[in-house]
């Protein structure tokens, strides 16, 4: 069970993976998923086949080369360490990997899924092993696999790429490739964090995204994930952040900070904060906690915020996504302040302003 996908739209390619794992129900242990909280929230004690933790499924083989797996964990980890063996003898063509998996034993191959992208001759090749196909006007030609792969190819296909501008220009294809696939898991945590209909197809729990960056595959953090609630009503737009998302790397570690915030009891009230944190391994380490406590975890403020607001329209949601870029780290419209004892967040009032108006010209009350 899992998420994982490819994109190319012919200029620079991109793929993502979830973090859950499922399995057989553990009586020694409750794992926690970021913005869910207690995974008993999702399959009570008693569920026998349930989310069992949190992995890393995105991979960098080699610089030319990223992939990402679905399936059993011990067989995907070994073929990952036998890629890796193969790019260290020599760069990895599509011949190459196209032979390795078709040669794969069928006792193997028949419990796992993949898919990659390789950079080849100047040119970019996805390449997968039990997925699905589909096009999309966004994201170009998609490949995607595991038990969330069908539902994301269903929303993949009904976005429609958007006019961006960063500082007055046009965003180059680095920019797009990224906006697009931050918009995409964007809302698919957004859908998490209000009904958890995914982690019922054992998919989701947060996103690793990866492409093409200063000639190699590399993976992108330094991410923020703003959640609103909205209520859109004759006299105007009521807006205020419920939850937060930050994801990046300590080295090969992915380290997630999840927010859950309440709205302030009174006018000269701040919100209330709850905040957690997850330590998600790579797919062939295992982190212990002496390890874990020995990071160092970045600061909430991040490079890109994505911004997800939800939108009761009749008898269900829309859903409005905004993407910000700072490369200084000073978002606008909302910043944190994190300390060893709490997290506060500061709103500007200008911004939710103009947020709320570009809702507004969108939707209109029920």
């Amino acid at each position: 069970m899992t998420l994982i996908a490819t994109l190319n739209d012919g200029k620079c390619p991109g793929i993502l993976g979830d973090l859950l794992v499922s399995g057989n129900e553990r009586s020694d242990t409750v794992p926690n998923i970021p913005l869910v909280g207690d995974v008993t929230n999702v399959f009570p004690i008693g569920s026998e086949y349930s989310i069992v933790g949190l992995r890393q499924k995105v991979i960098v083989i080699a610089g030319n080369c990223v992939i990402a797996w679905s399936g059993v964990y011990v067989f995907a980890r070994s073929i990952v360490r036998e890629l890796r063996e193969l790019a260290s003898q020599s760069s990895l063509t599509l011949q190459t990997i196209q032979q390795y998996f078709s040669n794969l034993d069928s006792t193997v191959g028949n419990e796992v899924s993949f898919v990659g992208l390789l950079q080849d001759d100047n040119a970019f090749h996805q390449f997968f092993y039990n997925a699905e196909t589909a096009e999309s006007s966004m994201f170009g030609r998609m490949n995607a696999a595991g038990s969330g792969g069908a539902p994301f190819l269903s929303l993949a296909g009904g976005l429609e790429p958007r006019a961006a501008k960063i500082s007055g220009r046009d965003i180059n294809s680095l920019e797009r490739t990224v906006s697009s696939m931050l918009m995409a898991t964007g809302i698919m945590l957004q859908a998490e964090l209000s009904s958890q209909r995914n982690l019922l197809h054992y998919f989701g729990g947060g996103y690793e995204l990866a492409t093409f960056v200063d000639g190699r595959f590399a993976k992108v953090g330094d991410i923020m994930f703003i959640f609103w609630h909205a209520e859109v009503g004759e006299d105007g737009v009521g807006l205020g952040p419920r939850a937060a998302f930050k994801q990046d790397y300590s080295n090969d570690i992915l380290l997630i900070h999840a927010l859950r915030i309440q709205p302030a009891r009174g006018v000269h009230d701040a919100p209330s904060v709850e905040d957690s944190k997850y330590v998600v391994s790579p797919v062939d380490q295992n982190i212990d906690q002496a390890q874990a406590r020995a990071l160092q975890w970045p600061g909430l403020n991040s490079t890109f915020t994505c911004h997800v607001v939800l939108i009761p329209v009749a008898d269900s949601f829309a859903v409005f996504t905004r993407i910000d870029y700072s490369a200084d780290r000073t978002p606008k419209g909302i910043q944190f302040i994190s300390t060893e004892a709490h997290v506060a967040v500061g709103v500007d009032p200008n911004f939710v302003r103009k947020l709320a108006e570009s809702i507004r010209a969108g939707y209109r009350p029920q």
